[in-house]
């Protein structure tokens, strides 16, 4: 017996069992099917009133009439298939209707799934409601408008069939889930009238008026969940490809084969769509709470040209670059490329700055313990520490090559490695420093996986860039191969020890270095640049603080306290996203970050990695802008095998078996933007999120036409496939180390860093306006700790943290002596610098502490999934139970000429096309490696007793409450063994949970099937 549901029950109401069973057959029909073409001729007021109503042939031929083509054009057949959702386990009422290809059968299925309903006992009105009262979570969406033609006609079907078995059939209203074809009817809970006034006040159904909850607001000629109409009845696809599902880059859309001359609006950017009343709005299905910012405000251009006017006048450099937003196809497509080329080196390299003698590199064969250098060694390299084989030519010098000569020698550098150029003669330097893409290049299959870049139309030679080449090297594609930990080690290892290599001295083998910016294969911890930023840079002027003569030195350690001990938490490694997302967030990074107008997110990397002064980097400003045009042109791959093409959408003979179901797919389409999550009945133990309507899409996003195109499911159709919704983290209860890490004392300071675009906003002070003093007095606010009352509460909460009541209150007296002497201090200096701290355009990410929910185009792709990479399906994301606390990704052959590390395989031959991601091996602690060592030292694996609450309390304040500790706590990537370890995702580690998203463990097998099919589709 099914749990008891809120409503009336059937049999107490045969008045009303014509519109209960209007209301279950038309939510079977759903997803909207809000389609006006049906009735031949209006049927009467009652069925009473038709003559000869009751005969079969009456009865069928209105059907064929007035039903059928209601049935042919909604999405009846989607899921009310044999071996369809609807009639798998969970489904108890709709499950009774089931339709075959034979369209002549549907009057005697529809008629047949009437007469098998359960007893009227077991049923209520709101169980068949299902969608609007929010009892059942019917995914097949609302009820077909009340009143509509669609909606007259089956309630006349009903009507006569409730005759012929001796109901009644007056009109009346429904208190809980029913539905009611009277002029003055209403619903109170969830339901819907053809009333002009009628509202629903729970559950997000249907109102010509308003929806309190849920589902936003229709009119009574539509739906609000489902499909939608044309005007000549013709139904809008579930599917769709990346331009139909909002996918494409909207200037590259508008640019594809229009001449240069083509004007731009930049008022139709789709991101922009998401600002103002369409942000914390509770009223549509789709719901967004973090807004777009624009970065590039008129102010920024007026305040850069102040800035500019001031500089030239005092016989300096103009440093200030910014640019505006192209205003052509012509201009934009220029940009576009010469942002390509910034980063892949062609020109002003990322790289510059910071770079190593070629010898280094082409010495690392010595750290791997061989005697010679192996013939293949460009191809090691690749494979040992997981980087891409670059498409175009990459060069670096061999020995003895002079690299002006040879145009760079003839070396072939991996992506995310570039030589140095002359910045004014572009020729080459010898010099070899990393770039974007040695986290956002990676590899996956082996051409068969083909994406696009706004430059590659004009560029065909530029295709095999994304995907198109023997190697599956793709710019823009999350490099989930990478250990840069290990290539870091082993690159310093070879600057100290020379040629002389570890390989001679043994002994130096086991040297480590302290930049430990990995644990784990695949991630880094990319934001403990941005927290190097922070500490060695002036906020504002981006100058290294020890390049103001050291005279303000002693401020910028005062300045740096509160995020060395305070305001900062170590925030974990993090798996890199794809760049085809960007295009369509608000925000850029997983946890919110600043707006995706932003070009200085980016900077923050190239300021941390170079030696450059604030002058310099912020010259670079007008590339970062190409940069960043670039980046939101890279489009997502589609998936490689295609739909089946079989009988009935079955696997055909010449198609691959990951070949995509569109049936099953269809119904992943009506379950992933309206199965509610949180229906009462599934008993979801996850607090609801603040609006959407309880599926998937309501926080990720719509993707289908039709469900995008719905009154009522989102604030305007051009955002279909947009995505702003920052989770918290008591909702999506993922690992909160990057979260947390921001803390809600750091974000407001951040917000006002020059990364943060003050200059785009009134009222900024132009540091050319300010001595070196007061530009570092200035910096000791900006992290919200000016009063010794902060530091001494914060000192308590660290206190606190030790899990040690005792050892926390012995330490009071020195937690009231540091906070009253280091706030004291810094209240004093800072008091009159900070009060004008201006907060800029693209301020960082402040009201909610969690995650942002990532767009799904190309997600097939983007394994393995989480911020920190921990789970290596869509499967295990959608069934947490099925999560395993260590695995390790299938392995590529050990390496050839003694390098024992073989990386991970990117070919589609290790990816799982059921479980959507990579194909993985479990690995348990004490698990043996392949050469003999054991899987993991004691600290790394779950402990087999508990500490001491004071022992684990310090280890977490070490690990996680400050930003330099955990770095340090690691054992350093040092030799085969410790890189094949690292090869293992253990969830045991600090910021590698893979907890999180356990709000889909409520979801039926097949349910996650038909959501993984639809899914591939995207």
């Amino acid at each position: 017996m099914r749990r008891p549901t809120t409503g009336i029950s059937l049999s107490a109401l045969p008045a009303t069992v014509p519109a209960a069973l209007l209301a279950f057959m038309l939510s079977a029909c759903g997803s909207g099917s809000n389609i006006d073409n049906a009735a031949s001729s209006a049927p009467p007021q009652s069925a009473a009133a038709e003559s000869g109503a009751g005969t079969d042939s009456a009865a069928i031929a209105y059907f064929n009439a007035n039903v059928e083509p209601n049935v042919q054009s909604g999405n009846c057949r989607v899921c009310h298939v044999a071996g369809g959702i609807s009639n798998q386990p969970g489904y108890p009422i709709t499950n009774q209707l089931t339709l075959t290809s034979d369209t002549a059968q549907d009057y005697a299925n529809f008629l047949a799934a009437w007469q098998n309903l359960p007893q009227p006992a077991d049923v209520t009105l709101s169980d068949l409601v299902m969608y609007p009262s929010g009892s059942n979570g019917h995914p097949g969406g609302q009820v077909w408008p009340v009143g509509g033609t669609a909606y007259v006609a089956m309630e006349h079907m009903l009507t006569t069939w409730a005759a012929d078995s001796g109901s009644s059939s007056s009109s009346s209203s429904s208190s809980s889930g029913g539905s009611s074809s009277s002029s003055s009817s209403s619903s109170s809970s969830g339901g819907s009238s053809s009333s002009s006034s009628s509202s629903s006040s729970s559950g997000g159904g249907i109102s010509s008026s308003s929806s309190s909850s849920g589902g936003g607001t229709t009119s009574s000629s539509s739906s609000s969940s489902g499909g939608s109409s044309s005007s000549s009845g013709g139904q809008v696809s579930l599917l769709g490809d990346l331009t139909a599902t909002g996918g494409r880059n909207w200037v590259g859309q508008l640019c594809m084969g229009q001449p240069d001359s083509t004007p731009i609006d930049w008022s139709q950017e789709p991101r922009a769509l998401m600002t103002g009343a369409n942000i914390d709005n509770p009223n549509y299905a789709v719901y967004f709470n973090d807004p777009w910012e624009n970065c590039h405000t008129d102010t920024l251009f007026a305040t850069q040209a102040k800035q500019n006017a001031i500089r030239l006048a005092r016989g300096e450099q103009a440093v200030y670059t910014a640019k505006r937003n192209p205003a052509t196809c012509g201009e934009w497509r220029t940009r576009v490329l010469d942002g390509f080329n910034y980063i892949n080196g062609s020109h002003g390299p990322s790289t510059e700055g910071l770079g190593i003698d070629a010898y280094v590199y082409d010495n690392l064969w010595m750290e791997w313990g061989l005697k010679s250098k192996p013939a293949d060694f460009d191809q090691q390299v690749v494979q040992r520490y997981g980087f891409s084989p670059s498409p175009f030519r990459n060069p670096y010098p061999l020995p003895g090559e002079d690299p002006v000569q040879t145009n760079g020698g003839s070396g072939q550098l991996p992506l995310g490695f570039s030589q140095t150029r002359d910045p004014v003669t572009l020729q080459y330097t010898g010099l070899i420093g990393i770039n974007c893409f040695i986290c956002h290049a990676g590899r996956i299959g082996s051409g068969e996986v083909v994406g696009t870049a706004g430059e590659v139309p004009t560029n065909p030679t530029l295709a095999a860039a994304y995907g198109a080449n023997p190697a599956g090297s793709f710019m823009g594609y999350p490099n989930n191969l990478q250990d840069f930990g290990l290539a870091i080690n082993e690159l310093l290892r070879s600057a100290i020890l020379g040629k002389a290599g570890a390989a001679n001295i043994p002994l130096l083998k086991a040297i480590g270095t302290p930049i430990n910016v990995n644990q784990t294969r695949g991630t880094h911890s990319a934001d403990l640049d941005i927290w190097a930023l922070f500490m060695l840079r002036d906020v504002d002027t981006e100058n290294l603080i020890v390049q103001n003569d050291g005279k303000q030195l002693a401020v910028y350690i005062l300045r740096d306290i509160p995020w060395l001990l305070l305001s900062g938490r170590d925030t974990g490694e993090q798996a890199s996203p794809p760049w085809w997302w960007a295009h369509n967030k608000a925000r850029y990074l997983w946890f919110g970050g600043h707006s995706s107008d932003t070009v200085r997110g980016d900077m923050y990397f190239d300021g941390t990695v170079s030696q450059l002064p604030g002058d310099r980097i912020k010259l670079k400003e007008g590339y970062f802008d190409d940069v960043h045009l670039w980046q939101d042109s890279v489009e997502a791959p589609t998936y490689p095998y295609g739909f089946c093409t079989g009988a009935n959408g079955a696997p055909g003979p010449n198609d691959n078996p990951g070949c995509i179901y569109e049936p099953l797919a269809e119904q992943g389409a009506i379950l992933f933007h309206s199965k509610n999550l949180w229906d009462p009945s599934l008993n979801n133990p996850v607090a609801r999120p603040a609006g959407g309507n309880g599926s998937c899409a309501s926080c990720h996003g719509a993707y289908s036409p039709q469900f995008a195109n719905q009154p009522g499911f989102l604030p305007d159709p051009r955002m279909i496939g947009e995505s702003s919704y920052t989770v918290p983290l008591e909702i999506i209860g993922t690992d909160p180390s990057q979260a947390e890490g921001w803390t809600p004392e750091l974000r407001p300071g951040i917000s006002t860093f020059w990364n943060a675009y003050p200059d785009a906003m009134p009222g900024y002070t132009l540091p050319e306006n300010k001595t070196p003093a007061q530009e570092a007095l200035d910096d000791i606010g900006v992290f919200g700790y000016t009063t010794p009352q902060d530091y001494v509460y914060t000192f308590n909460q660290i206190a606190q943290e030790l899990n040690d009541p005792a050892l926390a209150k012995a330490l009071q007296p020195l937690i009231n002596l540091a906070g009253n002497a280091v706030g004291g201090t810094i209240e004093a200096l800072a008091a009159p610098f900070t009060k004008d701290r201006v907060k800029g355009a693209c301020s960082f990410e402040e009201k909610t502490i969690g995650y942002t929910a990532p767009p799904l185009h190309g997600v097939w792709a983007a394994a393995p999934y989480f911020h920190n990479g921990s789970v290596p399906n869509v499967w295990q994301v959608l069934k947490p139970s099925d999560r395993q606390p260590m695995w390790a990704r299938q392995s590529v052959p050990a390496g050839t000429s003694g390098n024992k590390i073989g990386g991970f395989d990117p070919s589609m031959a290790a990816y799982d096309t059921t479980k959507l991601g990579w194909k993985y091996t479990e690995v348990n602690c004490g698990d043996t490696l392949p050469d003999g060592v054991n899987q993991q030292p004691y600290y790394t694996c779950e402990p087999s007793k508990p500490m001491s609450p004071s022992m684990q309390g310090l280890i977490d304040v070490l690990n996680g409450g400050n930003t330099l500790f955990w770095e340090e706590l690691q054992v350093p990537a040092v030799g085969d063994s410790q890189a094949e370890i690292r090869k293992t995702y253990n969830t045991h580690l600090y910021g590698h949970s893979n907890s999180g998203h356990q709000f889909t463990q409520v979801l039926t097998d097949s349910e996650r099937k038909a959501l993984i099919e639809y899914l591939k589709t995207l």
